[in-house]
């Protein structure tokens, strides 16, 4: 998808049951969970146009990748023990995957920051809160937002400061950013009237989330602490794939296009796309 809504299949033909993809670093390859056969595993796609190898097969659940900073591995979630733990694997399939973290709660969700010096997650308990863990460093997890409320879809800015994510404490979900890693030093509500799946710019200058049936953005304004500028709705999601715990699509690494999932007439069927040129189809249909 671009920014003006308008949708171009990646790969034309290819339909699947989709979930949770996620580009990489460079923007060359995409990371995306394929269900099948009552299995979900993960796949890499050369874009656009390119081969499909497969990452996993270990387990019948594999799911929520994360690339790590380099670009040479993907994190994921698998449920191939006791529980669900988090796995890595290099991205070109050579060797096997290896261990990345066991804890006695279950554990859902991976991102890294992106210096790749901490790694962030969330587990699910009697609620979902976030942790850190410093990656080849302590081994005791650091409680990132860990409350009576749903935490989920964590989020490191590209500078490293700040932290964004979701919660359901106002009594509806909606987006907030705290600093990053001292969490405790400060809360700011960024979206209004429900916010969900948070996804930072690459440029470090804009958030972007899903609201009620619309991709939102909102500008985050340079300085010592945070400070967000206009608000805009880019397109409508009506008849995309949606998530309260995970973001369902990715940012391009130049910020103008977004990897998303359409629903094909059902759950079953989906195909990705992309949107390009948003605001000059929008001006010259309603003017300045």
């Amino acid at each position: 998808m671009t920014r003006d809504g308008t949708a171009e299949e990646i790969d034309p033909g290819w339909t699947e049951d989709f979930g949770f993809p996620k580009l990489s670093p460079d923007g060359k390859q995409l990371a995306v969970t394929i269900n099948a056969n009552d299995e979900t595993q993960i796949w890499i796609k050369e874009l656009d146009q390119g081969p499909l190898p497969k990452l996993t097969f270990t387990g019948t659940e594999n799911f929520r990748p994360a690339w790590t900073p380099d670009g040479r591995s993907v994190a994921f979630v698998s449920t191939r023990g006791d529980n669900r733990d988090l796995y890595v694997r290099r991205a070109d399939g050579s060797g096997q995957a290896e261990l990345l973290l066991d804890e006695e709660q279950p554990i859902w969700q991976v991102t890294y920051s992106p210096d790749g010096e901490w790694l962030v997650y969330r587990v699910n308990v009697e609620s979902r809160d976030l942790y850190a863990l410093r990656v080849g460093g302590d081994s005791v997890p650091v409680p990132l937002v860990a409350t009576e409320f749903e935490e989920t879809s964590p989020a490191v800015s590209p500078d490293g400061r700040w932290l964004a994510y979701a919660s359901n404490e106002a009594g509806r979900r909606e987006v907030y950013v705290r600093p990053f890693p001292n969490t405790n030093d400060g809360r700011w509500l960024v979206s209004t009237n429900g916010g969900t799946e948070p996804v930072w710019a690459h440029s470090g200058r804009e958030l972007f989330y899903k609201g009620s049936g619309s991709l939102m953005v909102v500008e985050v304004l340079p300085g010592a602490t945070f400070v967000t500028g206009e608000r805009r709705v880019l397109f409508s999601i009506q008849g995309f794939r949606r998530s309260l715990g995970h973001p369902f699509y990715d940012v391009t690494p130049d910020d103008q296009r977004f990897v998303m999932i359409r629903n094909l007439g059902g759950q079953e069927a989906s195909e990705l796309i992309v949107v390009e040129n948003f605001f000059e189809e929008l001006k010259a249909k309603v003017g300045n």
